[in-house]
């Protein structure tokens, strides 16, 4: 048992927190101590001190609650526990010397102990107190930055799609600015939301895919971000977000947000490994209820919003000026809308789980066929579906803005950090290229008191949004932004956005097409892309918008390759500059340590 016990820990789920390890381990352990120098005690602690239910405790547990539950309710909690308890009643029955209810106490109080223990794994939102230097005046306006996350423009009728997703955009935009034209500068949503927080392109702030990192590579801390420079200003920030990977605490998107709330959603019985007791229930339970109420990965658009506005009464009542972020996910896989979102488009099929789609996409990706007809049809029903049910959350928070008075005077954005394929050149979802599908997104701005329409067709980037956000409220942006003010762009003046894709960790080992990188930069309606396996492309986006035609060979590029050309040189270089700028401060610490330097 003890050596059962120590071949369990390297398998139990990451992110648990030492005191539940050892609440999981104590009740075991000790039943196991007692038992090796007591007859008596090892007849009453058998049932826990078996190999098969020290297993169970050790390993189901942490599977049911770690990995099913980030937000576990009352409800959720229990329901998920009952093939444990169910199970551990059977191998009572089975083995029972006593009546089984004295064997079932030992279980039941086991059950409810670990139960009630899980709800301490609950992530409350972050909230750090906020150094106020100054108190901005009365007249500045709030700032409301939202990500409809994996987006792609040309899926909303405010941009001219053929279904209605977006009624509550359109209305908004008839006091708003529209971007026809806006690139994201990275196809996964840490780069281009650590573009939109620092103003810098990928290659820059670093935030992207990496070899060197299993998820990727952290925001670069000698950027500062906006929620920093605004938090600096006196300004309250807000993020609350549905991401929990890319935009909770460790790749520095949270930075200079006072309150930060990343929790995940509260889920019944989301999909785990096909071996486990729990995933039988789940899939019996599939057939009586649709999927979006087993298998939903981030909280809802909806739920958002009550956090939002929850916070954002108390910075009303307070007078308080803030900035908050928030980030809807309902059109990122697994593609659950809720409810009548679901059926919405035809295309929707039943038959096609969850669990399909992964078979799916590595298939796809590596070529061994195309995604099918009736696969696709199916995914963009449950996409577009997802985007009509954020449109629908984000026109009920403008009501309620307009409700609260915070409406007229804020500035007010709306966009998505990447989009998504469905197919398109044997790609299905995102992060593997600059191609439109994955860069072009939506944009809108509503600026303070704007309340007639208008519209941009001129090529810009999300890392112009930084620039543009401090530029209305009338702070200078850092010197080394690389995004430009919208507001004060010089109409002869071109604007040549950037957008990059690095090589997918996972993904690159399906496949050697993805094992490069991309870069493609926008010029009018021209778009040049290079990769680093020394491909060439050229686009005339007007005549050409989903890029079919490669224009390359024997045309002019118009200085678009040389330009990137000196943009990775640049970027090369400040990197060099800070590796060795670190490694010189590791050397003169250890000259400190070894008494060679004196001072600070």
């Amino acid at each position: 048992c003890m050596a059962m016990m120590a071949s369990v820990l390297p398998h139990m789920p990451r992110g648990l927190p030492a005191w539940y390890v050892c609440m999981l381990f104590l009740p075991v352990g000790v039943s196991l101590l007692v038992s090796l120098f007591s007859s008596v005690w090892a007849r009453r602690f058998k049932l826990l001190a078996n190999p098969w239910m020290a297993g169970a405790v050790l390993l189901a547990l942490p599977m049911v609650f770690a990995r099913a539950n980030p937000k576990p309710t009352l409800a959720a909690g229990t329901l998920s526990l009952l093939p444990f308890v169910g199970a551990a009643l059977v191998l009572a029955a089975l083995t029972a010397s006593r009546s089984l209810l004295r064997e079932a106490v030992p279980i039941v109080s086991i059950s409810a102990l670990l139960l009630a223990a899980c709800f301490l794994l609950r992530q409350e939102p972050r909230q750090t107190a906020q150094r106020v230097s100054a108190t901005p005046s009365a007249d500045k306006p709030n700032v409301i930055l939202i990500t409809l996350d994996t987006v792609r423009a040309d899926h909303l009728s405010l941009y001219g799609y053929e279904r209605d997703t977006t009624p509550n955009l359109r209305g908004l935009a008839r006091q708003a600015t529209v971007y026809t034209q806006a690139i994201s500068p990275g196809d996964m949503t840490l780069s281009s939301h650590a573009s939109i927080f620092t103003g810098l392109y990928p290659s820059w702030h670093k935030a992207h895919f990496d070899p060197a990192y299993e998820w990727g590579r952290p925001l670069d801390s000698r950027y500062p971000t906006l929620a920093e420079i605004l938090s600096g200003k006196g300004f309250d920030t807000v993020g609350i977000v549905a991401n929990y990977l890319f935009l909770a605490p460790g790749f520095g998107l949270d930075r200079g947000f006072a309150y930060h709330d990343s929790a995940g959603p509260t889920v019944f019985l989301r999909t785990t490994k096909s071996f486990l007791l729990r995933e039988r229930v789940r899939n019996f339970l599939t057939r009586f209820y649709r999927p979006w109420q087993f298998d939903v990965t981030f909280r809802r658009a909806e739920e958002i919003n009550a956090a939002a506005l929850a916070v954002l009464d108390r910075k009303k009542s307070q007078g308080r000026k803030f900035f908050c972020f928030l980030n809807y996910m309902d059109a990122h896989w697994p593609y659950l809308p809720p409810d009548r979102f679901a059926t919405l488009y035809p295309g929707y099929d039943p038959h096609l789980k969850t669990d399909h789609y992964a078979d799916m996409e590595r298939e796809v990706l590596t070529l061994r066929r195309p995604i099918s007809e009736r696969e696709r049809q199916h995914l963009l029903s449950q996409y577009d579906g997802g985007i009509a049910y954020m449109d629908r959350a984000l026109g009920r928070l403008v009501d309620r803005l307009k409700q609260r008075g915070l409406y007229d005077n804020t500035l007010l954005i709306v966009t998505s950090d990447h989009g998504e394929a469905f197919g398109e050149r044997a790609m299905v979802g995102h992060a593997l290229s600059v191609y439109q599908d994955m860069v072009h997104v939506p944009l809108l701005i509503k600026y303070p008191r704007q309340n007639s329409p208008a519209v941009v067709d001129d090529s810009v980037s999300l890392a112009d949004l930084m620039p543009t956000i401090l530029s209305v409220l009338g702070y200078q942006a850092p010197k080394n932004m690389q995004g430009r003010n919208l507001l004060k762009a010089a109409p002869e003046a071109v604007s040549e956005p950037i957008s990059e894709t690095f090589v997918h960790p996972m993904i690159s080992t399906w496949s050697p097409r993805f094992l490069r990188s991309q870069q493609a930069i926008f010029s009018g309606s021209l778009k040049f892309i290079q990769s680093s396996k020394g491909d060439r492309e050229l686009y005339d986006l007007s005549r050409d918008p989903n890029e079919e035609h490669n224009l390359f060979e024997g045309q002019s590029v118009d200085g678009l390759e040389s330009k990137l050309v000196q943009y990775l040189k640049a970027a090369a270089a400040d990197n060099r500059k800070q590796a060795a700028a670190q490694a010189g401060s590791e050397s003169i610490e250890k000259l400190k340590s070894l008494g060679y330097v004196q001072g600070k």
